[in-house]
C-alpha cells in the first residue's frame, strides 16, 4: 500500500516528491524503511543520467555478488539466540588495507551489523578471485633492489673519468670538502626521504609517491617531473661517459670511427649504440636486468681492486712519462692544494656533484621490493657509505701519486706538478688526461697501451649507472600517469606482464637521453643535471619540513632520525648552490618548478584525495582563520551574502541553483537545503549526498548540499536555519523559490510555504523570492520528450541534465493544468539561462524601502558577474502623498554615489500619478477568486473584513503593478523590495496575491528583503 506524501513538499522539490531522489535510493536490499520510501516512485517515470544509471548497477552488481545481510522486522529473541549473529572483531590488519591492494578474506563489520536486528544469511565476502595464483611478479631484497642499485648509480662516470681532474684543480683537501658536503646533502636529504617512505606502505612510484602523498599533488608533480628527466638525463650523461672511454680507446691504436683522431662526433655515435643496448636490457625482464647489474657490480670490484694494486706498484717509465710519480713528497704536497686551471670551486663541484645524485635510485624500484621501508633505509644509507668512502679514498690516492702536469717526459716529472713548464701544454697528468686511473691500474705496468680492467670497470660504472637510472625514469613517471593528474599522459602509464613493466614510460626515457648524448660534452651536461638534481632535493627536504611543521596526526614515521631545521636549511642551500654552478640553468630549472607547481594546482582536488599536509594546513588555516573572525564583531564593511537556498532536489531547479550562485560567487557561500520527509538510511543519506555532490562539482558551482528530514518544510527549515554554518559562515539570508502553484495548492501547503516566510522573519535573517515566468523546474519537458522516443544522452554527456521529475510547479497556465508547450532545446536553454551572458540591457532596482541596503547591494554584486556586465542599474523609488520627487530623486542619486553604487539613471515616482486599469482590478479579483470566506479570522484564505482593512496596501500594489509594466517589461532583470505581511493580520492568501499581481508575466524578477541592518556603508 503506498503511503500518502503531503503536499507540502512539494513545493520545495518543484510541486511534486523528487522522484528522480527517490529512484537513486532504490535498492532490493535495503532497509524496511528504504523499500517504504521507494513506493512512492511513479513508474516509468523517470530518466536517470549515466552516472547514476552507473552508481545504481554498480550496487546491484555488488550486492549480487556480496548477497548482503537482509534486515528483518519481526525478529524474534528465540531466533537471535539460535543465529550466527554478527559481532564486533578483534583488531586486524587486512581491516586497514585499501580495497585495491589485496583480495580481501574478511571484513570489519558496520554499524548496520552490529547495530540494526539482522538476518545472517549466506555471505560470500571472498568474492571472484580471476586472478591466477601462480603468476606472480619478482620482488627484489635491500641488496640487490636497493643497495647494488643506489651503489652503482652512485660510482657513475665520474669515478673512473672525473676523479683525477677534480683532485688536481680543488686539490686534495678541497676535494674532500667537496665530497663531505655533497655527501651531507645526500644523507640529508636521504633522511627526508626515508621519513616520509616510513609513514605507511609507499607501494610504487619510490620517491613520487612518497612526496605526493605525505605533502600533495602539487610537490608531487614537481617531483614525478623533475625525477623522470633527471634520471633520463643521467642516462645519457653516463652513456657519453662510455662514449668518451672508447673514444680514448680508438685514439690509442690512431683510428676512429667518422673522424681521426676520434672527438665529439664518434662519442655521439658510440653513444648511441650504447643507449640502445642498455633500452633492450629492461625490456627482456626485470629478472635480467637485476642480474646484469650484479655483473656489472662484480665488474667494477675487480676494475678497483686492479687499481688499488697498481698505485702500490712503482711505475714504470712509460708510466713516468705520463705522470704517475708514485708515492713522493714533491706530488703529495703541491696536490694538496687547488690550482684553477680553467675552472673554479663551484665549477669542479658542479661537474662532481651529479656522484652523489642517485640516492633514489633504489626507492624508485619500491613497487619491485618486498620490504620497501626497510630495504630503503639499509640499502640507501649504506651505499652513500660505500661510495662517499671510495670517492675519497680514490682522490687521496690520485691526488698523492700523479703529478697535475706532465709532457710525456720522465725527466721533466718533477718540473710540472706546479705549473706546465713545457710547449706542448702538458697533455698528461691529473689537469689533462681524464684516464689517469687507467694509467695506475696493476696491468698497465705490463705497457699494455690499454688497461683492460679499468676500462671494464669504466663501463661497469657508467653503463651501470645509466641502467639504473634507465628503469627507474619510467617508473616514476608510470606512477605520475597512474595518477590522472594530467590526463594526457595517461598512456604512458600502462604496464606489461604481472610487475607492470612501464615499456610506454621507456619511449620518453630514450628520447631525453638521447637528447644529451648529443651534447657531446659530459662537463657541460654534468652541471645541467647537477642543477636539475639539486632542484628535485630541494622539493624533497622543503616536503618533510612543511609536513613537520603542519604535523598533522596521520605523520609517524617509523623513522625517527632527521630534523625538519636541518632539512630546511639543506634544502635552501640546494637553492643557492644551482645560482653557484650556474645562473642560466639554475633560473631554468627554478622557472619550471614554478610552473609546474602552478599548473598542479589546476588539477581537481578530488584526483589527489590522498590526506597530504596540503589538505591537513588547508584545514589547519581554515580553522584558525575562523577563529579568529569568530572574536571579531560583525562589521558592515565585512558583509558577505551567506544564502541558505531551499533547492529542493538541486537537481530540478537549476535555475533557482544558478540566480543563487551568481548572488554568491566570489563573494559569499551558498548552501543548499533539501528537506524531505524521512526517516531515511545511514546508506540511503549518503548515496544522495554523494550524487549531490558529484551533480554540484560537475555544474561547477560553489555549495554545500545540506539534506535535512522534516515531517514539515517550515520546521525543516527552521532547524535549518539555526544549525547550518559556523561562526562567521552561517547563513544571513534565506532564498526561495516563488511558489507559482498556490492557487491551487492545498491549505495546508500553503500553510507551511507562508509559515516558512514568517520564520525567516522572526529568526532576522534577509529574505529572497525567486521567480521566472517560465518556471524553475524543466524536468517534466525532459521526461515527456523521453518518451516520445527523443535521445538525450548526447546532452547528458555533457553534463547538462541531472534532474528528472514527473510534475512540475510553475510551468503551467494560470487557469488550467495543462502544460504550456515548449520543445526540448528551448527547454534547455531556459533551464540553463543564467550559466550564459545575458542581453544588453537594464537590471531595474525597485527600492521602495529602506531594509539596510540588500535590494541595493545584491544587483550591485549581479551587475559585477560577467553574465550582466553589458547591463546598467536603474534606480527606481515610488513616494506617497506631497513629497516633492525632484528632492527625492536628488538625494537618492547622492546617497548612491556616496554608496559608490554605479547607475545609468533614478526614478522617483508617485502613486498618486497612477490610476488603475480595468486589467490590472480584473486580475487580482481573478486572483482572489474562490479565496474569499466570511471567517472573522482568516489564517489560509482571506476575508472581506481583511480586504477592507488592507485595502490601501491592495490599491499601491496594484499602482505598483501598474508602474512596473511602464518602465521594467523589457529590463533584464528586476530586483523588488518585498513587503513583509504583518502576522496574525495578513492571510497567506491575501499576501500571495500582492505577489502574485506584481510578478505575474514580468521578467526574472528577485523579490529582496533585508533584515532592516545596513549592509552598505559611506564611511571608509
Amino acid at each position: 500500500m503506498t503511503k500518502y506524501i503531503p503536499n507540502r513538499f512539494q513545493q520545495q522539490n518543484g510541486g511534486h516528491l523528487n522522484a528522480a531522489y527517490l529512484n537513486d535510493l532504490n535498492d532490493d536490499s535495503e532497509s524496511t524503511t528504504d523499500r517504504e520510501f521507494s513506493n512512492y516512485i511513479p513508474s516509468s517515470s523517470v530518466v536517470l543520467p549515466e552516472f547514476l544509471k552507473n552508481l545504481a548497477t554498480n550496487r546491484q552488481q555488488k550486492n549480487s555478488r556480496n548477497n548482503n545481510l537482509e534486515l528483518t522486522s519481526n525478529v524474534s529473541p528465540e531466533t537471535d539466540a539460535n543465529m550466527n549473529v554478527i559481532t564486533d572483531v578483534i583488531p586486524h590488519e587486512d581491516f586497514y588495507r585499501r580495497d585495491n591492494t589485496i583480495h580481501k578474506k574478511s571484513r570489519r563489520p558496520d554499524i548496520e551489523e552490529l547495530h540494526l536486528p539482522y538476518n545472517l544469511g549466506k555471505k560470500s565476502i571472498d568474492g571472484d578471485n580471476n586472478e591466477d595464483s601462480n603468476v606472480k611478479s619478482t620482488k627484489l631484497g635491500w641488496i640487490d633492489g636497493v643497495y647494488i642499485r643506489t651503489m652503482m648509480n652512485l660510482f657513475g662516470v665520474m669515478l673512473f673519468l672525473r676523479m683525477g681532474w677534480m683532485a688536481g684543480q680543488a686539490g686534495v683537501i678541497l676535494a674532500l670538502v667537496q665530497i663531505l658536503v655533497a655527501t651531507t646533502i645526500t644523507v640529508v636529504t636521504t633522511t627526508s626521504m626515508i621519513a616520509m617512505c616510513t609513514n605507511g606502505n609507499i607501494g610504487g612510484g619510490g620517491i613520487y609517491s612518497m612526496v605526493s602523498r605525505t605533502v600533495g599533488h602539487e610537490a608531487g608533480g614537481v617531483i614525478g617531473f623533475m625525477f623522470t628527466f633527471t634520471n633520463a638525463a643521467f642516462v645519457g650523461l653516463n652513456v657519453l661517459g662510455t662514449a668518451e672511454s672508447v673514444s680514448d680507446i680508438l685514439n690509442a691504436f690512431n683510428t676512429g670511427i667518422c673522424q681521426v683522431p676520434s672527438e665529439t662526433n664518434d662519442q655521439r655515435i658510440i653513444g648511441y649504440i650504447c643507449l640502445i643496448i642498455i633500452a633492450a636490457i629492461p625490456i627482456i625482464s626485470l629478472e635480467f636486468e637485476s642480474k646484469t647489474m650484479m655483473f656489472f657490480f662484480l665488474t667494477l670490484v675487480v676494475s678497483l681492486i686492479d687499481y688499488f694494486v697498481g698505485s702500490f706498484i712503482p711505475p714504470t717509465e712509460l708510466q713516468q712519462s705520463q705522470g704517475l710519480a708514485y708515492w713522493h713528497k714533491y706530488v703529495i704536497v703541491p696536490n694538496l692544494f687547488p690550482r684553477w686551471d680553467g675552472s673554479d670551486f663551484f665549477g669542479v663541484f658542479g661537474v662532481f656533484f651529479p656522484s652523489v645524485t642517485g640516492i633514489f635510485t633504489g626507492a624508485s624500484m619500491s613497487a619491485d621490493l618486498k620490504e620497501p621501508a626497510s630495504a630503503i633505509i639499509k640499502g640507501t644509507f649504506m651505499a652513500i657509505a660505500t661510495t662517499s668512502t671510495t670517492y675519497s679514498i680514490i682522490v687521496i690516492f690520485l691526488g698523492f701519486t700523479i703529478v697535475a702536469y706532465s709532457d710525456g717526459n720522465a725527466a721533466s716529472i718533477i718540473f710540472n706538478n706546479q705549473t706546465c713548464e713545457a710547449a706542448n701544454n702538458c697533455p698528461f697528468g691529473l689537469i689533462n688526461n681524464f684516464q689517469t686511473m687507467a694509467l695506475t691500474g696493476a696491468i698497465s705496468q705490463t705497457g699494455i697501451k690499454i688497461e683492460p680492467l679499468i676500462y671494464a670497470g669504466i663501463f661497469a660504472a657508467t653503463l651501470s649507472s645509466a641502467l639504473g637510472c634507465y628503469t627507474a625514469a619510467p617508473r616514476i613517471f608510470q606512477a605520475f600517469c597512474d595518477d590522472h593528474l594530467v590526463p594526457v599522459i595517461t598512456w604512458f602509464g600502462k604496464g606489461y606482464g604481472p610487475s607492470r613493466d612501464p615499456r610506454h614510460g621507456y619511449i620518453i626515457t630514450f628520447i631525453i637521453a638521447a637528447i644529451f648524448v648529443a651534447i657531446g660534452d659530459v662537463n657541460t651536461a654534468g652541471v645541467w643535471i647537477s642543477n636539475f638534481y639539486l632542484g628535485a632535493f630541494f622539493i624533497v627536504n622543503i616536503s618533510l619540513f612543511h609536513v613537520s611543521m603542519v604535523n598533522p596526526i596521520s605523520f609517524r614515521p617509523g623513522f625517527r632520525f632527521y630534523n625538519k631545521w636541518i632539512s630546511l636549511i639543506i634544502g635552501l642551500f640546494c637553492v643557492a648552490l644551482m645560482f653557484l654552478f650556474d645562473y642560466i640553468s639554475a633560473a631554468v630549472v627554478s622557472g619550471l618548478i614554478i610552473i609546474i607547481y602552478l599548473l598542479m594546482f589546476f588539477v581537481d582536488p578530488s584526483k589527489a584525495n590522498w590526506g597530504s599536509s596540503t589538505e591537513a594546513c588547508c584545514f589547519d588555516c581554515a580553522r584558525s582563520l575562523t577563529f579568529r573572525l569568530n572574536k571579531q564583531e560583525d562589521h558592515i564593511k565585512s558583509y558577505r551574502p551567506i544564502v541558505l537556498l531551499l533547492s529542493g532536489n538541486p537537481k530540478n531547479r537549476q535555475v533557482l541553483v544558478d540566480m543563487a550562485n551568481r548572488i554568491t560567487k566570489g563573494h559569499g557561500m551558498l548552501f543548499l537545503s533539501h528537506v524531505t520527509e524521512g526517516p531515511l538510511s545511514y546508506k540511503t543519506r549518503e548515496r544522495v549526498i554523494d550524487s549531490q555532490r558529484v551533480w554540484i562539482k560537475s555544474e561547477r558551482i560553489n555549495a554545500f548540499y545540506k539534506l535535512i528530514e522534516s515531517e514539515f518544510l517550515s520546521d525543516g527549515i527552521r532547524n535549518q536555519m539555526h544549525s547550518t554554518g559556523v561562526g562567521k559562515f552561517t547563513p544571513n539570508i534565506v532564498m526561495l523559490g516563488y511558489k507559482s502553484d498556490w492557487r491551487s495548492a492545498k491549505d495546508d501547503d500553503l500553510r507551511d510555504y507562508y509559515d516558512v516566510i514568517h520564520n525567516v522573519l522572526e529568526a532576522h535573517y534577509s529574505l529572497v523570492m525567486f521567480r521566472v515566468k517560465e518556471g524553475l523546474d524543466f524536468s517534466d519537458h525532459f521526461v515527456a520528450t523521453f518518451n516520445n522516443s527523443l535521445t538525450v544522452n548526447r546532452m547528458e554527456n555533457n553534463g547538462e541534465i541531472y534532474s528528472i521529475s514527473s510534475t512540475m510547479d510553475s510551468n503551467t497556465n494560470e487557469t488550467t493544468t495543462t502544460k504550456t508547450p515548449m520543445s526540448h532545446m528551448e527547454c534547455h536553454r531556459l533551464a540553463n539561462r543564467f550559466k550564459y551572458k545575458q542581453s544588453p540591457g537594464f537590471i531595474d532596482v525597485w527600492w521602495l524601502y529602506d531594509d539596510g541596503g540588500l535590494s541595493l547591494l545584491i544587483p550591485y554584486i549581479l551587475i559585477n558577474d560577467k553574465l550582466w556586465q553589458k547591463c546598467r542599474l536603474r534606480v527606481f523609488t515610488v513616494a506617497e502623498g506631497n513629497q516633492e520627487l525632484n528632492v527625492i530623486k536628488n538625494n537618492l542619486s547622492e546617497l548612491l554615489k556616496k554608496f559608490r553604487i554605479p547607475f545609468a539613471d533614478v526614478y522617483a515616482l508617485s502613486y498618486d500619478d497612477v490610476e488603475l486599469s480595468i486589467e490590472t482590478k480584473r486580475k487580482f479579483d481573478s486572483i482572489l477568486e474562490n479565496r474569499i470566506m466570511d471567517d472573522i479570522t482568516p489564517i489560509i484564505k482571506t476575508s472581506p473584513k481583511e480586504l477592507f482593512s488592507f485595502k490601501e496596501q491592495t490599491t499601491k500594489t496594484m499602482k505598483l503593478r501598474e508602474l512596473m509594466v511602464k518602465y521594467s517589461t523589457s529590463s533584464t532583470l528586476i530586483t523588488l523590495t518585498l513587503p513583509i505581511p504583518r502576522k496574525y493580520k495578513c492571510s497567506a492568501t491575501l499576501y500571495m496575491s500582492w505577489l502574485e499581481v506584481l510578478t505575474y508575466d514580468m521578467p526574472p524578477l528577485l523579490l529582496i528583503r533585508g533584515n532592516q541592518k545596513s549592509v552598505l556603508t559611506f564611511y571608509c
